[in-house]
């Protein structure tokens, strides 16, 4: 005999009634909180940490995909099935494409962080988060210009005039 779970649902005051008098103000302050923090990481697509529950993170390729909706909904009424399914076969191929660059870029980041932690913290302690890491994006696509005395004179003639 198979027996099936059943989904137990508590509102916030079915909660509030199980706890003591003293803890109730407190419990509320603090589920409101979560309540709201979820919502908001909701609203910016990032993931959520519910303690006791887990993470719940929203799927990029989905998001990336749901940008090209109305696009797609045009386009399948104009061309045959068959042509609409290539086009969006390789426009999921495509995203999965991009989605795995921006993830290894955002891994080469973290790892740059790493490296420079200790001069990402003085820059984020001195002048902000952004500034730390505006100045980690940049040195870590920033590529050395080999030295040319050419370009050197004609930069200091411009810096007399």
């Amino acid at each position: 005999m198979k027996v099936s779970p059943e989904l137990v649902i508590k509102e916030i005051s079915d909660i509030l009634l199980d706890i003591d008098e003293d803890d109730r103000a407190l419990c509320d302050d603090i589920i409101t909180n979560l309540e709201k923090t979820a919502v908001d990481y909701i609203r910016k697509n990032k993931v959520i940490k519910i303690p006791y529950i887990g993470n719940y993170a929203f799927n990029r390729l989905y998001l990336n995909l749901k940008e090209h909706h109305k696009e797609l909904k045009a386009y399948r009424k104009t061309v045959d099935i068959g042509t609409y399914k290539d086009t969006v076969r390789n426009l999921v191929k495509d995203e999965k494409e991009k989605l795995n660059r921006e993830i290894k870029t955002e891994l080469h980041l973290n790892k740059f962080r790493t490296k420079n932690k200790k001069r990402y913290y003085e820059l984020a302690t001195k002048h902000g988060v952004t500034y730390a890491k505006v100045w980690l994006i940049f040195h870590y696509k920033a590529t050395p210009v080999p030295f040319d005395e050419e370009v050197q004179r004609m930069f200091e003639v411009y810096e007399e005039c």
